[in-house]
């Protein structure tokens, strides 16, 4: 941010909270990034086997829901759970991080730093 400031550039950021992101990653992002880590299609299959059919009701006030499918987050109290998160979140940084200097990763919080609203909106899509 030095860097705009002193060159006295337009500069847009993003932060990303990830508290609740082991609840809301979507399944397909989780094969696509074991692929990209190069994990056969065999074990990538038994975990998609693993995950198939998962269903839960929930709890409201007046009762609970009938059964529903559940497309995204990974299984809490897994064993596999963290290291499948850890595998997706690592191939989602490694394309955020062409330049170091414009990601920065803290936590549970990753900032953006941009140049333009353009490429600030490519970052958060991706």
């Amino acid at each position: 941010m030095e860097k705009y400031r002193e060159k006295r550039k337009a500069c847009y950021l993003a932060f990303l909270d990830l508290k609740k992101a082991y609840d809301r990653l979507p399944r397909e992002v989780l094969w696509r990034s074991l692929r990209e880590r190069e994990v056969s299609e065999h074990l990538i299959q038994i975990i998609r086997d693993m995950y198939s059919g998962s269903r839960a009701t929930i709890r409201t006030p007046q009762g609970f829901t009938k059964k529903v499918d559940i497309a995204v987050a990974v299984h809490q109290g897994s064993a596999l759970s963290p290291i499948l998160f850890l595998l997706t979140l690592d191939s989602m940084v490694s394309h955020l991080i062409e330049d170091p200097l414009k990601t920065i990763l803290y936590a549970g919080d990753i900032a953006l730093i941009a140049g333009t609203k353009v490429e600030l909106q490519g970052k958060v899509q991706e």
